[in-house]
């Protein structure tokens, strides 16, 4: 008899187990099994059974049904955190790009004249974008979920700094743009 026939038998010992095979069927099963070399780990399965079923069962502790209320209680507790972490960090990952883009417009609106420095200094910075592109792309691919959104919001942050920090630098009238106009005032 092969392994997958004697994981078959023991497949049936466990219906039989759990009530589902009557005992004409258990007979003929067990008259089968006597022909196999899994016999003794067939009558072994048999012997856990009928000890487990003579054994006197047990009421739990009081303590410990409290203690399994307990910490599934905390185990959803901390479900609702990461959940709430998940969604702070994703909201913060949306709203990075539309803080840029408010800045950029009302930078725009404030100087108009702005226009050409912006888009030579966007398409320089294209090259850091296609960067984070195909990092972004690798984490995808390698990286589990709950990794991601972190990741995606650290970079997001970290695009908007380092867009700010070169800006100020580079176009220190850019950042500054509404002190210099309350200046002029």
């Amino acid at each position: 008899m092969t392994m997958y026939d004697c994981e078959s038998l023991l497949e049936q010992l466990s219906d039989y187990l759990d009530g589902l095979l009557t005992e004409a069927q258990f007979q003929a099963l067990q008259q089968r099994a006597r022909q196999t070399p899994c016999y003794p780990v067939f009558q072994a399965m048999l012997d856990v059974h009928t000890s487990l079923l003579a054994a006197p069962m047990a009421e739990p502790s009081h303590d410990l049904s409290h203690a399994v209320v307990a910490e599934l209680d905390h185990r959803a507790w901390r479900e609702r955190l990461v959940v709430a972490a998940v969604l702070g960090l994703g909201i913060l990952a949306i709203l990075t790009p539309l803080l840029l883009m408010t800045w950029l417009g009302a930078a725009l609106y404030l100087e108009p004249s702005l226009f050409p420095r912006i888009i030579s200094w966007v398409s320089s910075g294209l090259g850091d974008l296609v960067a984070y592109g195909i990092a972004i792309l690798t984490a995808w691919q390698h990286l589990p979920g709950w990794v991601l959104a972190p990741l995606f919001t650290f970079l997001s942050l970290s695009l908007l700094l380092i867009s700010l920090a070169i800006a100020s630098k580079k176009h220190p009238e850019l950042v500054f743009a509404r002190q210099s106009v309350r200046a002029s005032s």
